[in-house]
């Protein structure tokens, strides 16, 4: 018997969540800890993921003409990154999806606080002055600068001895094999989503029905998330990175995307950036005219490190949920959110449903709940293949830049 699909699953498990949340919301009590240890299992891979993923990445550059393309294409990532956040940030913050649904929170149970950092307080508080206790309360941002700053010696070191064989050698083949065994770590968790979902959704569903009224209030509003979400994609992908293409290459963007029709509609129906890549590559290098040696390099790089649509997502749901908490972030806070979010992108799985790991580290970072990723599972499947089409899609776009750049002769 065929195999139901995991997005089918967790679509099942939002409709028995919330019948069940609905209906006997007396006994939610009895399912509410498997949603809980969901979350647990979710946080327990988080910080080795993110590790692991910078340096191996990280080291992953070599030579001295990688280092020069790795210069155009980091450089390219950030801005296109930066582009995204700020649009889904604007969009959030003028619509403001999430204001009317009013969630009260129990304070013996959930701890919704933000402290108000000032700048030379959040720049030291960036640098670990002790790593393992970092690692051992989760502090993020040091442990996240930490592992860029770790890759970036490991990859010089093994440069400078590069004849040598040296025993560094063998130190970034542990963190490549960490992150392979993270990757499959995280996708067994995954797998687990549809009794997760079932368990947040049930939970929170009884929790809006208990409220009177909220439950309504709850659907408006997520209903008004998912379209400035889809909303925000949209623009970037057509908009931003079309003229992107235009001002710092000189093609044509519609014949681009037009080559990149098949890739598109893979990565739409997979929502996996690695499951893509060598569609991604093929397509670029014979349609586009972008040579192997600049896609080779672009792409595997982007498929970890530039997730343009994610990190628009991740934004829009951190003030989405801020705002369904009624807790008002301040322009200072909100610039925290962003680096927290250029931050963790670099190290999202291309798997789907990865970035949800990564919202876990960011609610955790401005001071908001982490079972407030509840209030969008219902709407992440979705959004999940339009953000990794903008990922993929994003990475092609820096691809082309790139290699006319480089000089090369392209056919767009």
């Amino acid at each position: 018997m065929k195999k139901i699909a995991l997005h089918w699953q967790i679509l099942i498990g939002i409709v028995l969540g919330c019948a069940f949340g609905y209906w006997l919301p007396e006994q939610v009590g009895y399912i509410s800890w498997i949603g809980d240890l969901f979350m647990r299992m979710l946080k327990m891979v988080v910080i080795p993921l993110i590790f692991c993923s910078l340096v191996s990445a990280i080291t992953g550059i070599r030579g001295n003409k990688l280092g020069r393309l790795a210069q155009k294409t980091v450089a390219l990532y950030v801005l296109t990154t930066i582009l995204a956040v700020f649009t889904g940030l604007l969009m959030v913050n003028l619509i403001r999806p999430g204001a009317g649904i009013d969630l009260r929170y129990d304070p013996n149970t959930q701890s919704v606080s933000v402290h108000k950092l000032t700048i030379r307080e959040t720049l030291l508080a960036t640098i670990p002055e002790n790593l393992f206790t970092d690692l051992t309360v989760g502090n993020m941002v040091p442990i996240v600068i930490f592992a860029i700053i770790l890759g970036i010696f490991l990859a010089r070191t093994r440069r400078e001895a590069e004849n040598q064989e040296p025993a560094v050698e063998t130190l970034i083949r542990c963190f490549d094999g960490g992150f392979e065994v993270m990757m499959k770590m995280t996708v067994f968790i995954l797998m687990l989503a549809p009794l997760g979902v079932f368990g947040i959704i049930a939970k929170n569903t009884a929790q809006f029905i208990s409220e009177g009224g909220a439950f309504a209030q709850l659907g408006q509003g997520l209903g008004l998330h998912f379209l400035v979400v889809f909303s925000g994609l949209s623009l970037h992908m057509v908009v931003t990175l079309s003229l992107c293409i235009w001002l710092l290459s000189g093609c044509n963007p519609w014949k681009h995307m037009t080559n990149m029709g098949a890739v598109i509609l893979t990565c739409f129906s997979t929502a996996s950036s690695n499951g893509t890549l060598p569609l991604t590559i093929r397509d670029t290098v014979d349609k586009d005219g972008v040579s192997s040696e600049v896609a080779g390099f672009v792409l595997p790089l982007g498929a970890t490190m530039n997730m343009n649509g994610t990190a628009l997502y991740e934004c829009a749901v951190v003030l989405f949920i801020a705002q369904a908490y009624g807790i008002e972030l301040t322009l200072y806070q909100q610039f925290v959110t962003v680096m927290m979010v250029l931050l963790t992108t670099l190290g999202v799985a291309g798997i789907p449903m990865a970035s949800l790991v990564m919202i876990v580290i960011v609610l955790t970072a401005v001071g908001l709940p982490p079972e407030g990723i509840g209030l969008v599972i219902a709407v992440d499947r979705p959004l999940d293949m339009c953000r990794t089409v903008v990922n993929v899609y994003g990475d092609t776009c820096c691809a082309v830049i790139v290699a006319k750049s480089e000089g090369e002769e392209l056919a767009v």
